[in-house]
């Protein structure tokens, strides 16, 4: 997993601009690597997908904010303090948007799918909970390893040793999250005690997903603070 590419010969140098653009690119990368994900998962198990947007697309979008992100070392951030949003950043400004508004669709849709599954077997429930187990697994692995390289990349030990530490609890989310999704292709049928599993380990999801949307919204109001005309 590639996170930043450094230029040996010019050290990094942190300042506030790149530790907000770094935390900002951060949570939209590991958000749309969960997206793509949880698309993937859902296509493969045999959901419609007619309406959602291509993998290419959205490969495209994850390709664009790693390319912002590789500039930090270099001292590039996207967003600078009390200036006015670039071209770049505007559109950088409309994926976050667009992750926004569909994050809040999947906190509505899991919610009525655990419903559904806890009624009794629904094929498609159970579709939609497993790509969102594996949309949150790979939310949290790509974020914590961000960070770690964030912390690696700029001399922030404490950073990346705090960390480090959540690295093995990601690895076993998608390790479960795998688990089930192989699970669903091999045997679709909806026993009570693997329905049963899928409603524990999905259950909190709602609210997990809700408070990346709220972290999504908190940084957007900290944007619009930060490109005033004060800069505060």
């Amino acid at each position: 997993m590639v996170i930043f590419i450094m230029d040996e010969h010019k050290p990094p140098v942190w300042t506030e601009d790149i530790e907000f653009t770094f935390h900002l690119l951060n949570m939209l990368i590991s958000g749309y690597q969960g997206h793509y994900t949880w698309r993937n998962v859902l296509g493969q198990l045999g959901f419609d997908v007619t309406e959602m947007h291509p993998l290419e697309d959205l490969q495209e979008v994850i390709d664009v904010l790693k390319e912002h992100r590789q500039e930090l070392p270099r001292g590039n951030p996207l967003f600078r303090k009390g200036q006015a949003l670039s071209p770049d950043a505007e559109v950088v400004v409309g994926f976050m948007d667009l992750l926004k508004k569909g994050l809040q669709s999947v906190v509505n849709a899991l919610t009525r799918s655990l419903e559904l599954l806890e009624q009794g077997p629904h094929i498609n429930a159970a579709r939609y909970t497993v790509a969102c187990i594996a949309r949150h697994a790979y939310v949290h692995e790509h974020y914590v390893h961000g960070l770690v390289r964030y912390g690696e990349v700029f001399g922030l030990e404490e950073v990346a040793d705090r960390w480090r530490q959540h690295t093995l609890t990601c690895a076993e989310e998608t390790n479960m999250a795998n688990a089930f999704f192989a699970r669903m292709m091999e045997n679709p049928e909806l026993d009570g005690d693997f329905r049963l599993k899928l409603i524990e380990r999905a259950k909190m999801l709602p609210v997990v997903f809700s408070r990346h949307l709220d972290d999504l919204n908190s940084v957007d109001s900290h944007l619009e603070r930060m490109m005033g005309p004060e800069g505060n």
